[in-house]
C-alpha cells in the first residue's frame, strides 16, 4: 500500500510539472508574461490533497492546510487550523509557472500555476516530507 503510494505521489507530482492547462495560445502567453505577484499581490491557496513520506513509504493525509501567500511584504502564511506560522518568501518566474522557496528548517518548496489553479507544495524535515496540493486564488484584506 505504501509503495503505491509513494508510485502515485511521483507521479501526480511529474503530471503536475509537465501539465499544462489547456488553453488558447494567447492566454498561454498571457499566463507566462504574467505571473502570481501581477496578477495579484495577496492570494488564498487551500490544500486539496496531501501526503506524508518516510523512507518507509507515504500516507494520505486529511487536508487540513491553508497557505496565505503576501507579495508586497514576501510573506508565506501556512495555517493548521489556529496554528500558524509565516515564513520569508522568494518568489521567480518559471515558464507559466510562479515558483516560491520560503525559508524554513529542512526544506519548502511551493510551485504555481500562474493563474492559481493548480499548485503542489512541498515540506522535508529530515527524511520525513509532506506534499500538499490544491487551488490558489486571489484574495483581498
Amino acid at each position: 500500500m505504501r509503495q503505491s503510494l509513494s508510485k502515485y505521489i511521483i507521479l501526480c507530482v511529474l503530471l503536475l510539472i509537465l501539465a499544462c492547462p489547456i488553453a488558447s495560445a494567447d492566454d498561454l502567453t498571457d499566463q507566462a508574461i504574467k505571473n502570481m505577484k501581477q496578477r495579484s499581490t495577496l492570494w488564498k491557496c487551500k490544500v486539496t490533497k496531501q501526503f506524508g513520506c518516510t523512507p518507509d513509504g507515504c500516507d494520505e493525509r486529511k487536508p487540513d492546510l491553508e497557505i496565505s501567500i503576501d507579495f508586497d511584504k514576501n510573506i508565506y502564511k501556512r495555517c493548521v487550523g489556529f496554528n500558524c506560522d509565516s515564513h520569508k518568501l522568494k518568489s521567480k518566474q518559471w515558464g507559466i509557472y510562479s515558483v516560491l522557496n520560503f525559508e524554513r528548517e529542512g526544506g519548502a518548496y511551493f510551485m504555481a500555476v500562474n493563474d492559481g489553479s493548480e499548485f503542489t507544495e512541498s515540506i522535508t524535515q529530515g527524511v520525513w516530507t509532506l506534499s500538499g496540493f490544491g487551488k490558489c486564488v486571489p484574495w483581498q484584506k
